[in-house]
This record gives C-alpha cells, structure tokens and sequence, in this order.
C-alpha cells in the first residue's frame, strides 16, 4: 500500500505539471485541492500540499499559514517542507507570526526552518519561543538564534545562559559561536566582562572558537580580576591565542598564583612558547625567580621544548638549589629526544643528592635506547660510567635493560662486570644473552664464554634455558633439520589444522605437526640430509606448555642417546643439549605430552656435518 501510495503521489505531480504546460491551472488546482482532503493516502496528501502551495503563487504562503494553524498532523509536515521551496519569502514570514502559537514540536520545526533561513525578521518569533517552558521547542529556538542571529541577539542568549541546563548551555554556546554579522564580537567581549563567571566563561570560549584576536586585553583583564570558571577560562584563551606580547602579563599572574593557579598558567605559557617557537621572556624571567617561581618557569620550559628551553633547564640542573636540580633532572628524564643524555650522566654520577641522580639514572635509561644518532660505543660507556656510580637496584636493572639493547661486545662487557653485583646477577644475565643472541654468530668464540659465564652465575631456570638455546644458535652449530626429511612412524593422522611431520622442520612457526589427539605413542623421524655430529636440539610446541611434548626418547640412528621426562617449557622453546653424536637420523618418541597431543610447530637440530 505504501508503495502505491508514493506512485500515486508521483502521478499526482505528473499530471499538475501536465495540465500546467497546457494552461490547465484551474483544472490543478481543482484536483490538488481535492486530493489534500481526509480519506486519500497520506503521501498523496501532502504530495499534493506541496503541489497546491507552489500552484497557488504568492497565495501559496497563506495555505501554508492557515495548515500550521490548523490540526492536520499529516499536512503540517508537508507544510514544512514546503516552506523549504525556494522563493517562498511570505510563507516563512506567517510562519514566523504563527511561530508562538503553534504545538511544540511542529514550532521545533518550523524554527529550524527559520533558522536555516538566516532572516533578522525572524528573530522576536525565535526568542519567544527560546523564552518558553517546552524543552523540544526552545532547544531548537535557541539553535536558531545562532544560525539567524547577529548582535542584538548576544544580549538574550547571554542572559539565558543563567539558568538554563547543562545541554542547554551547550546549545547556547554553539550558538554564540555561529552568530554572524557586524558587531558580534564586541557584543560577546562586554558579555565576558560584564556577565557572571558562567556566562563570562561561555563567552570566551565563543571568542576563542571565533579566534578573535580582538579581546585578547579583555581576557588579559579577566585574568586578573575574573572569578572561578571565568578566570580559568581567560588563562586557557591566553595560551590559544596570545603572542609573545601576552607573556608578560601571564608571568606576572604566575608569579602571585597559589598552587592550585599554577597548572594553567602554566600550560597557557607552555603553549603560547611552543606556538611561537620562543622562550626568551619565560628564560629571561628565572634569573629573577624564587624557588616556587622558577619550577613553575622550568615545567613551562620543558613543555615549550626546544634547544633554547633545553640549555636553560640544564643550566639550572648544575646551579640550583637542590629542589630545582631534581625538578631539572625530571624535565630532562622525560625529554623527547636524546639531547640532554649528557647532562643527565653528569646528574647522575656525581653530587650527594639522590632524588636527583635517581631521576637522572632513569632518564639515561629511556633515552639511549632513542639516541640512534649516536655511536654505539659512546653509549656503552656512558651507561657503564653510570653503572659503576653504584646506582640503586632499581636503576642499575633499568640501565642494564637499556644495555642489552646496544648489543655490541662492549656492552657484553659492561655487561658481564655487573653479574658481580648482588642483587643484579640475572638481570646483567638477561642482558648479556639479549647482547649474545644478537651478535653471537659473528662473533662465536665470546658469545660461548659469556654464555658459560651466565650458566655459571645465574640461579634462574628460566635464565639457564635461554642461556643453553643460545649456546646451540650462536656456538657455530647450523640447523640440520632445514632440508632434512620428516616423517611419522606411527600411523596415526594429522589432527584439526596440524600438518604433516614436514611442517615440524619447515622453518615455519606458522606450520605444525599435529596427530591424533591422546595416543601412547607419537613418533617422528628426520632423515638429515647427510651424516652429521648432533649436538642438541630445540622444540616448539603448539603453545608454551601446552600442546608440547612432555615425556620422550631422543634417539640417533634409532639408538636412544637423551631421555626427558616431565619437560618444562620455561620460555616458549625447549632446549635439550646431547652428547656429540654422529647419525643420519633422529628420532622423537613421545610418550607424555600437555594436555592432550605434542604437536610441534618448529623442532631444530643443532651440529655439524661430518667430512666423509
């Protein structure tokens, strides 16, 4: 039915423009005229309304007047719409008469009609309306004031921000930033100082949205003199808009700020250096500064940023009072670049202050890893220079994690003095294996001797695990198993997404050996691809500790040479060292397993091949 409805609504509008095109517009109008009444189709109905209205010509405004008026739901949506047709300017003026008296929702649309259409004679309808008791009404009214509104309206909305809600004082202040026109912005800058906190504070923020670098002195003023919200308002407008010229007058308000003032004054200043890309006057001003002054000036600095606030902050971490250098040696810890590492190693190794030299410490640790431009040897003695400071655990660990990273056999070195250290024993291992895992096969003959190093010193399972996986990788031993050939003599079949035994030495951790789940037996053999000396292997499982061979045999020409039981997968591989043994095949026989298979995704077969 609706469907038909709409077609007919169509024919409707093929015949007007028929009969039109043949100077049939009394016969038309008759048939619109006849098709609006009840018991026809709704969309024919207000088809054929909007067909009337412009068929009627100028007197088309009153049909629309007299159907807002009326209480026909179904032809005053249509009405509406038809206000929207161009070149229909005394509809929308009885429509603005009738504004006021028409139903709450039917005046929310027809004022946003109103405003869309920007007219100034549309105003007093508008603001009775935005004066009323109905919600749906006023919060459209108020809308409308923005689009249509100019100066004389900065006064009415300015006066309802008061008492009206928080949506509301939303709507209020959207439209204060649209209103358009000569003298707007005058108006909304005597309402920010004239007004109480809320209102001033709406005000602002219009202005600022309007980037009116016009009320810049009146925000200057509320600064000092405005209240709550207002003031707080004023300070942000000062850091969005003000030059350089504006920090002067910040300065000042800072240097009487209480505490809780600061943080904005702060900012506001921040940004306007960092927009300007200057810090003169905030650096000119320490000279003279207190101590709560000049950390204010420091945390305005570092948010500016750049080389000028950089040579400040450190000239004042090597001749302030103690509580400036901590405050330096924080700002300079949190830099977002490597500039300042200098600085901070000397923080950090010399003087009495701990606060300091453990900001400092920190802040070396974050920002080697970010010094790419530097050589690496630089770096590795800039942290062993530091560590040999004795730092505390906490810092020395956060040094050495930064350490492993640098990977060079310098740092190996640096490294490897600190396994000395109580407390610091797996933590210089960890960043030894991270170095020798790194570098270890360029560079065989020092990785072993760290290695056995670690193995030596380290209590941790976890640490031994790692440590003896990468004695297999970086002791010169290759991979027999890539170009090898596995395969299953167990007869059972591949399980779920698990491929064949293949995919266990396919150098793929995305491929994995899977069978049947929950068996006695799985076995596997790899055919190597000639005779070799092996010395150990690795094994990845589907998923740490689970999925993973448990229980098995290894075995070497079929002649069992290692026996594991209840393997514990400390780090997602599974390292297993044998006695150097000469074959041409090895063999898994898996008896246990987690849970309920051992699929393997990557098994590695560490040796040599023999001369023959």
């Amino acid at each position: 039915m609706r469907n038909c409805a709409r077609w007919r609504a169509r024919r409707c509008c093929a015949a007007r423009g028929t009969f039109l095109a043949r100077g049939g517009q009394a016969q038309a109008r008759a048939i619109l005229e006849k098709l609006v009444q009840p018991g026809w189709p709704a969309p024919l109905r207000k088809a054929a309304l909007i067909q009337l209205a412009r068929a009627l010509g100028d007197g088309g405004g009153a049909l629309i007047a007299a159907t807002l008026a009326g209480e026909d739901a179904t032809l005053q949506s249509a009405a509406v719409k038809a206000l929207r047709a161009p070149g229909n300017p005394a509809g929308l003026r009885k429509a603005a008469e009738l504004l006021p008296r028409l139903a709450p929702e039917l005046q929310a649309q027809v004022a946003t009609l109103l405003g869309e259409n920007r007219g100034p004679e549309f105003l007093p309808a508008l603001a009775r309306v935005a004066a009323s008791r109905e919600p749906v009404a006023r919060r459209a009214a108020l809308a409308a004031l923005g689009q249509a509104g100019n100066a004389s309206t900065v006064p009415q909305l300015a006066a309802w921000l008061g008492s009206a809600a928080d949506d509301e004082r939303k709507i209020i202040g959207e439209a204060l930033q649209r209103l358009r026109g000569e003298g707007v912005e005058p108006a909304l800058v005597a309402a920010a100082r004239q007004g109480a906190p809320a209102v001033s504070a709406a005000c602002i923020r219009a202005l600022v949205a309007r980037e009116c670098q016009a009320a810049i002195p009146a925000f200057v003023e509320l600064a000092r003199t405005g209240q709550g919200e207002a003031r707080r308002e004023a300070i942000l407008a000062l850091g969005k808009l003000g030059s350089l010229d504006t920090c002067p007058a910040l300065l000042e308000l800072l240097s009487q700020a209480s505490a809780a003032e600061r943080n904005g004054l702060e900012t506001a200043l921040g940004n306007i250096c960092r927009r300007q890309g200057q810090v003169g006057p905030v650096a000119s001003a320490l000279a003279s500064a207190n101590e709560a002054l000049k950390i204010s000036l420091l945390n305005i600095l570092a948010q500016a940023g750049g080389p000028a606030a950089l040579a400040a902050i450190c000239q004042e971490a090597k001749t302030g009072t103690p509580e400036i250098r901590a405050t330096a040696a924080g700002l300079l810890a949190e830099w977002p670049d490597a500039a300042p590492l200098d600085d901070l190693a000397t923080l950090g190794t010399t003087g009495a202050e701990v606060r300091t030299k453990t900001l400092a410490l920190r802040g070396i640790a974050r920002l080697v890893r970010q010094a790419k431009d530097r050589p690496a040897s630089q770096l590795v003695e800039l942290v062993g220079r530091c560590l040999e400071a004795k730092p505390a655990a906490s810092e020395a660990r956060a040094l050495l994690s930064a350490l492993g990273e640098l990977q060079t056999l310098g740092a190996l070195e640096v490294a490897e003095r600190q396994l000395a250290t109580a407390g610091l024993v797996e933590d210089a291992a960890m960043a030894m294996l991270q170095i020798v895992e790194a570098t270890g096969r360029d560079h065989p003959a020092a990785a072993k001797a760290a290695i056995d190093k670690i193995l030596a010193a380290s209590q941790d399972p976890a640490v031994a695990t790692r440590a003896k996986s990468a004695r297999l990788i970086c002791g010169g031993a290759k991979n027999l198993a890539l170009g090898a050939t596995a395969t299953s003599l167990d007869g059972l079949a591949p399980d779920g997404q698990g491929g064949g035994p293949q995919a266990a030495i396919d150098g793929n951790p995305a491929t994995y050996w899977d069978e049947t789940d929950n068996q006695k037996l799985y076995h596997i053999r790899v055919q190597l691809a000639r005779r070799s000396r092996v010395i150990g292997l690795r094994i990845l499982g589907y998923q740490q500790q689970a999925f993973a061979p448990k229980d098995f045999e290894i075995l070497c020409d079929r002649r069992v040479v290692r026996k594991i039981e209840d393997a514990q997968y400390r780090t997602p591989w599974l390292t297993v060292e044998l006695p150097p043994t000469e074959c041409e095949t090895v063999d898994l026989k898996i008896t246990g397993y987690y849970p309920a298979s051992p699929a393997i995704r990557e098994l590695e077969i560490y040796g040599e091949p023999v001369n023959q």
